[in-house]
């Protein structure tokens, strides 16, 4: 299944547009001092569970189809730094919740959080080895990585859009967004050799040089709201390590390099592994 396939079956299986009026963006300094504690959760929160990795540890508070779910998102996100609960937008494998959310698909936190080119660049090569060509492929981005980016955000607050449709908040205990895969323990990109500490190291690089914050987060899927994308020359970097982090999003999605570079360029940048 390629990937605009699999874009369409997200759609066809969303939920009914949400009855609530349009709701503005939230602004929010995506760093809290302290991780959150499971035990101490906001108030006038909608019934919930908790999520637990495999070894039965609890990593998250998973709320599903919540009441007038956009605004629930929109406070929680903001109440973010007093908290240390990322709300992630929470979808699953299908229209259910339950892979991963509720049938343990985590190894839970204690992931190493390395460097995000490292992890780019072994990535990249990790694809290189595993290319089924007969001759290599003319392109060199498929097998040369071209170095970081430029940073693009000034750092400080960023501006959020609330997102269209809310099937389920994951609150998880973080002092930063991008750390979720890693605390999760995530399994999305373990096809392509990934760790959750992986994950978060290039979501940390990305945070840092684009406001680029995790808004959603699936089965093997992810979203990311970016504030201050790239642009021109820069762009074509971004969608290099775009590229070499997540392959599928050109060889199964876009189809070319200049595609996805054109995809950098925009505010709402999106993943998904095979």
């Amino acid at each position: 299944m390629g990937l605009f396939d699999f874009l369409k079956r997200r759609r066809d299986v969303a939920p009914a547009p949400s009855p609530e009026p349009p709701l503005p963006p939230t602004v929010v300094e995506p760093r809290a001092a302290t991780p959150g504690n499971l035990d101490d959760l906001p108030a006038d929160l909608p019934p919930g569970e908790y999520v637990h990795d495999e070894q039965g540890r609890r990593v998250a508070w998973l709320v599903v189809a919540p009441p007038a779910p956009r605004t629930l998102w929109r406070r929680l996100v903001a109440e973010f730094p007093d908290t240390g609960l990322w709300p992630v937008v929470a979808s699953g494998d299908g229209e259910e919740l339950e892979r991963p959310w509720k049938d343990r698909e985590f190894d839970g936190p204690g992931a190493t959080i390395g460097d995000a080119e490292h992890v780019l660049r072994a990535a990249l090569a990790g694809y290189s080895e595993g290319d089924d060509e007969e001759e290599p492929r003319a392109e060199p981005w498929r097998h040369t990585f071209a170095g970081l980016s430029p940073a693009a955000h000034p750092g400080g607050p960023v501006t959020i859009p609330v997102p269209d449709e809310v099937p389920g908040i994951a609150l998880v205990p973080v002092t930063r967004p991008a750390d979720v895969p890693a605390q999760l323990g995530w399994w999305g990109t373990i096809n392509h050799g990934l760790t959750g500490g992986d994950v978060s190291a290039v979501l940390r690089s990305w945070e840092d040089r684009f406001g680029a914050v995790l808004v959603g987060m699936g089965f093997d899927t992810l979203d990311l709201h970016v504030s201050s994308p790239p642009s021109g020359h820069a762009a074509e970097l971004a969608a290099r390590e775009w590229f070499a982090f997540c392959p599928d999003a050109v060889d199964q999605g876009v189809e070319s390099i200049e595609a996805l570079t054109d995809a950098a360029s925009d505010s709402a940048w999106w993943f998904w592994w095979d």
